[in-house]
């Protein structure tokens, strides 16, 4: 996994642990009727984890609530 691969390189550089945390229902995050987000996008809103690690496609109401890094990895996306 591409994304695991510079995680554990960060991990080795700044010497720091982590534990993996599941999304709690699966998503990604998106935003909800009452303004919050669920999914990942959520939990790092909530403070229930410090860090979402996943292939997020950044959006406006994503960056309202979190901090994006730069951008890795560009892959073009197919639709059939």
């Amino acid at each position: 996994m591409f994304i695991g691969d510079i995680w554990k390189s960060l991990q080795r550089v700044f010497n720091f642990t982590y534990t993996v945390v599941p999304s709690i229902d699966g998503e990604w995050g998106s935003l909800l009727e009452d303004g919050s987000f669920n999914g990942m996008v959520g939990m790092v809103e909530r403070s229930e984890v410090d860090v979402g690690i996943s292939s997020f496609f950044l959006t406006t109401d994503r960056a309202r609530v979190t901090d994006f890094s730069n951008i890795v990895l560009l892959a073009e996306l197919v639709c059939l």
